[in-house]
C-alpha cells in the first residue's frame, strides 16, 4: 500500500495510507491548521489592498423597446461602479427633455446626476476625469456617436450606452445598430406588451389613441407617466402605412 506523509503546523510527518482514512486525517490536519490561525503558504488567501479596476476598454450597450428598464439597469450598474470607487460620468442629449438638464431619472425614481451635451462631439471634453462613462438614449446623438464611443474605450474607460434599438415602427434606429455590433457586452431587455400580456420588443406610438402611422414625425419625446408610447410585441406592433420589407 502507498504511504503518504502529511505534516502538522510544528513539522511532524504522520504517515497515512492513501485510503480513506488517510484522506481523512489529512483534511483533519488542514482544519486544525485553520483553527489554529494559519494556513499552508500556497493555500493563503491575500487580501485586495483596493478596489478591482479593470485595465482596459469595454463597450457594454443596454437596448430594447421603451418600458423595459434599460435606465434603471443602467443606473443599477452606476451605483455599483460608484461603490467599487470608480469615478462615474453620466451624459445626456439636449433633446432629451423628459427630466431636468443635470438628472437622468427613470420611471422607477431612480435617479443620477447627468451632464447635458448637444452632439456627440461635446462627451469626450465632458468625461475625461471619468473611469465610467454611461450615455444615455444613445439612439437621439448623431452618426459620430460609435466613434466616439470606440476612442472612449481605446483610452481604457469602461462605456455604457442605453437606447431604442427600434424606432416606432420597428426600424433600426439611428446609430443604435452599428452601436449593437461594436459592443464587448449586449444586454437585450424586453417589456410587458399592453395588449396580450407577453414579452414585448416594440414601442407602438398612440396619437389621440391610434396606432400612429408610418408617415409621422420619427422623433416625439414621450414625458414621464403619458400614454403616448406603449410597449408591444411583434404581434400586437401595428404601424398603418409601413410597407413590408
Amino acid at each position: 500500500m502507498r504511504l503518504e506523509v502529511v505534516r502538522d503546523r510544528a513539522g511532524r510527518g504522520i504517515a497515512t495510507g492513501g485510503t480513506v482514512e488517510g484522506r481523512r486525517m489529512r483534511r483533519y490536519r488542514f482544519m486544525q491548521g485553520l483553527r489554529a490561525g494559519g494556513l499552508p503558504a500556497r493555500a493563503r488567501f491575500r487580501r485586495l489592498s483596493g478596489p478591482m479596476f479593470y485595465t482596459h476598454g469595454w463597450v457594454h450597450v443596454i437596448a430594447g423597446c421603451m418600458f423595459c428598464g434599460k435606465t434603471d439597469e443602467m443606473l443599477r450598474l452606476l451605483r455599483r461602479f460608484s461603490i467599487a470607487g470608480r469615478r462615474v460620468i453620466l451624459v445626456k442629449p439636449r433633446l432629451d427633455t423628459r427630466t431636468d438638464r443635470v438628472t437622468v431619472t427613470s420611471r422607477s425614481g431612480a435617479q443620477h446626476q447627468a451632464v447635458t451635451v448637444d452632439d456627440s462631439s461635446e462627451i469626450e471634453a465632458a468625461v475625461i476625469e471619468a473611469d465610467i462613462v454611461a450615455i444615455e438614449e444613445g439612439q437621439f446623438f448623431d452618426d459620430r456617436l460609435p466613434s466616439v464611443v470606440e476612442r472612449l474605450a481605446e483610452l481604457g474607460k469602461q462605456v455604457v450606452v442605453t437606447g431604442l434599438d427600434r424606432d416606432f415602427r420597428g426600424v433600426p434606429f439611428g446609430t443604435m445598430p452599428r452601436l449593437l455590433a461594436l459592443a464587448d457586452q449586449v444586454t437585450k431587455l424586453t417589456a410587458i406588451c399592453m395588449v396580450c400580456g407577453e414579452p414585448a420588443t416594440r414601442t407602438q406610438r398612440l396619437i389621440d389613441g391610434a396606432p400612429a402611422g408610418a408617415d409621422s414625425p420619427l422623433i416625439v419625446i414621450g414625458g414621464m407617466g403619458d400614454e403616448t408610447y406603449e410597449a408591444r410585441c411583434r404581434l400586437h406592433h401595428e404601424v398603418p402605412g409601413l410597407a413590408s420589407s
